[in-house]
């Protein structure tokens, strides 16, 4: 994996003539297995937008991210927090199989999911599963939390129905809900 190196660290700015960046600041990024990445913090959503659509800054490369319509308001409250970006972008190489788990790992006593920008990103119901591991329990704070009624997966055909009971569990709260499938020690 080639880390990019302190040159492609910047910052930017829509309303610069001369092209120095200053708005968004991409922080680290590199590429692993089928994912390219940058971690990306922003002042402005506008100028996240631009930098998303022309990363290096050249029209003249074809380095675009591609947006859904909406993405710039979703965006708004996590540039107003000040947060930071994981952007991701599958390689261009064919993969043979299903793409792997993508991993993120940091240090923090409070874990977000971007639950707005991923929601207007998805083209259909996206399915996410997210797993957890720390000391602790993970509870949601700001959705409902639901248990699957175990009566109702068919265990003798290996449960096989099981995400059809996880998705009208989901509904039934709403249509945002998180599922605790193991809280314990992991083997």
């Amino acid at each position: 994996a080639d880390d990019l190196s302190d040159d492609d660290t910047y910052f930017y700015d829509t309303q610069d003539p001369f092209g120095y960046r200053r708005d968004v600041y991409a922080i680290d990024g590199e590429a692993v297995g089928p994912f390219e990445h940058r971690i990306v913090e922003a002042t402005d959503v506008g100028a996240l937008v631009a930098w998303l659509l022309d990363p290096d800054g050249d029209p003249g490369t074809d380095d675009a991210y591609a947006l859904p319509r909406g993405l710039g308001g979703a965006l708004d409250p996590y540039v107003g927090e000040g947060r930071y970006f994981v952007v991701l972008e599958v390689t261009p190489d064919p993969i043979r199989g299903a793409i792997p788990p993508l991993r993120l790992t940091y240090a923090s006593d409070h874990m977000t999911l971007p639950m707005v920008p991923t929601a207007v990103a998805a083209r259909r119901r996206l399915p996410l599963e997210v797993y957890v591991l720390g000391e602790h329990r993970a509870v949601p704070d700001n959705h409902l939390h639901v248990e699957l009624n175990p009566a109702a997966i068919d265990w003798l055909q290996h449960g096989h129905n099981r995400h059809d009971v996880l998705r009208r569990a989901v509904d039934e709260a709403g249509g945002q809900a998180f599922v605790t499938d193991h809280a314990g020690p992991v083997p």
